[in-house]
């Protein structure tokens, strides 16, 4: 269960380079099931590093992805993060919230998911804009090295 490689078409295998070892990383859903249990945090921080498998994880805030992050295994892989599904990139206060779990965790994650919008289908150059805005602001001098772009797929 270390890893699988993507087929023909499947996302990502057109524009990623495939790792070295010709292995995709598998990640699993790592998330504290009830407030303030610990205890199952540690034990899925046991059993995903026996797996190999890296984690992949939900935060609403930074704050709490600084938690689960504690816990979260380091088998070589970083985790991928959700990001709350109201995070809209088409307008600046989304825009903001991914601009700063990007620049706070830099080097921590290896990429924040920001889920579609309804609205987005509709206004795909109001879309585009904004994604570039984003971007440029990721890509601004004096950043953090390590600090996520934005991926466009041709």
């Amino acid at each position: 269960m270390d890893g699988v490689r993507p087929g023909h078409g499947d996302a990502g295998a057109d524009d990623v380079p495939a790792p070295r070892d010709g292995r995709w990383p598998v990640h699993a859903l790592f998330q504290q099931p009830f407030s303030g249990d610990d205890a199952l945090l540690k034990l899925a921080t046991l059993r995903f590093a026996q797996m190999g498998v890296a984690a992949e994880v939900y935060a609403d805030t930074p704050d709490q992805l600084d938690y689960v992050l504690r816990f979260a295994p380091s088998a070589g892989r970083l985790p991928v993060v959700h990001l709350n599904r109201g995070v809209n990139v088409l307008h600046e206060r989304g825009r903001a919230v991914v601009a700063e779990f990007a620049g706070r965790f830099a080097g921590r994650v290896a990429g924040l998911v920001v889920h579609d919008q309804h609205d987005m289908a509709a206004q795909t150059g109001k879309l585009l804009a904004g994604l570039r805005d984003l971007n440029a602001r990721l890509g601004a001098p004096g950043r953090p090295d390590g600090l996520p772009r934005v991926r466009r797929r041709p």
